[in-house]
């Protein structure tokens, strides 16, 4: 029998990594919003910035990773980002009030942004010559599944020993996460006398340098094109953050129960884990721009249909998790599949970068708003208003910028 390579062991940890720090520290904490704000009287503004908090200190610690991994190296590092989400869920279980619950936010917004795709894609470069797409590919599910199966799990263990001690239970499952991930991490396969997986094809490597030297000639991204770039992705994170984490407030005010909420937000996780790989798919068949509209218009017209969640209808709800679920795909990955039809290279790697934080920007600026709207109008509508609007806007900004630098 076939031995498996140790750089699947270092897939597998850094899955898991991000199915904490990422999927439980956001997508899995958007479940408990609205029986936060009901235990604990909480308003729709203070819920929302909860969201706000954590998105602000992810956002700050992203500049840092890079300085981060270096001082700690990406064993330690990786283990303190997922031990941090595991402090965030035990501070959440003794919070009684507003305050504590920011401090929980801002120690999850700290795992966030420490417990990114950037150290699973450092790990994965290190022990992956071959199938690295695909270990990269396994790695980002991680978050997909977290809102599979993280929201009755959750759900049930609150109607079972309540809130507080739902969050305890999973603090401490994310502990023994850290305990995992800190046995199975070594930062470089020499480090434990080995060659990454598909090392032993010398060609590999050479056939990859020599198609870096062919690109770096490519013309520079014209500064307009640039900026409709960055403008785009900063509405795409305002809408995708804000969005999903809304939506169980939203069902919440419309009168669905809690079980109810909690299978529309796992439907949803399922099928944006099947929109991910449609949208690679489809990018490969029919190229980014196409695939992109495509997957705006699902966007779209998924906000459009939770502006009538309030009319109460199951097939309206089913419509929702299924048009959602899929273009929320394009949320996730739009940014590197633009960035990847635009420029290669070193240009490529800046251009991510950008795109990446502008995304956590617009996350941040508008993480708030959907809560200020909520309370001004007594529901989430006009918070769904704003999100088709700013799908629109950021649809078209793409499609001018492929128009600009003649790609379609």
């Amino acid at each position: 029998m076939k031995r498996i390579h140790y750089g699947w062991y270092i897939c597998f940890a850094a899955t898991m990594m991000l199915f904490t720090s990422m999927g439980m520290g956001s997508n899995g904490f958007s479940i408990f919003m609205p029986l936060i704000m009901d235990a604990h009287d909480l308003t729709n503004a203070q819920t929302s910035s909860l969201v706000t908090i954590r998105n602000l200190v992810s956002f700050c610690s992203m500049f840092l990773t890079g300085i981060y991994y270096e001082k700690v190296g990406t064993r330690i590092g990786t283990t303190l980002a997922v031990l941090s989400a595991a402090a965030s869920y035990l501070c959440y279980s003794i919070s009684t009030t507003y305050s504590m619950f920011c401090v929980g936010a801002a120690i999850a917004g700290l795992s966030f942004g420490l417990g990114t795709m950037i150290p699973a894609a450092i790990l994965i470069n290190q022990w992956f010559v071959r199938h690295r797409a695909m270990a990269l590919a396994i790695c980002g599910a991680g978050t997909g599944v977290a809102m599979i199966i993280l929201p009755p799990i959750s759900t049930w263990l609150v109607e079972l020993i309540g809130l507080s001690g739902a969050f305890r239970v999973e603090g401490i499952f994310v502990i023994a996460v850290a305990v995992l991930v800190f046995f199975i991490v070594r930062g470089t396969p020499a480090q434990l006398q080995m060659k990454p997986l598909g090392a032993e094809d010398a060609e590999v490597p050479e056939r990859e340098e020599e198609v870096g030297r062919q690109k770096e000639n490519e013309p520079m991204l014209q500064k307009n094109i640039w900026l409709l770039l960055i403008f785009a992705s900063m509405l795409t994170g305002a809408v995708a953050s804000p969005g999903f984490a809304h939506l169980s407030v939203l069902f919440s005010t419309a009168g669905f129960d809690s079980m109810y909420i909690a299978a529309m937000i796992s439907g949803i996780g399922i099928l944006l884990t099947a929109g991910k790989l449609l949208y690679g798919h489809m990018t490969d068949r029919i190229g980014g721009y196409r695939s992109s509209l495509i997957f705006w218009l699902f966007v779209i017209a998924g906000h459009v249909l939770c502006c009538l969640v309030y009319l109460h209808s199951n097939l309206i709800n089913i419509l929702i998790a299924v048009i959602l679920g899929i273009g929320y795909a394009l949320t996730n990955l739009g940014t590197s599949v633009w960035a990847g039809d635009m420029v290669s290279g070193e240009q490529y790697s800046r251009l991510i970068r950008h795109l990446q934080i502008a995304s956590s920007g617009g996350a941040l600026l508008f993480s708030n708003v959907p809560g200020i709207l909520a309370d001004y109008s007594g529901n989430y509508i006009s918070t769904y208003v704003m999100f088709t609007s700013f799908s629109m806007i950021a649809a078209i900004s793409m499609a001018v910028s492929y128009r600009l630098r003649k790609i379609t």
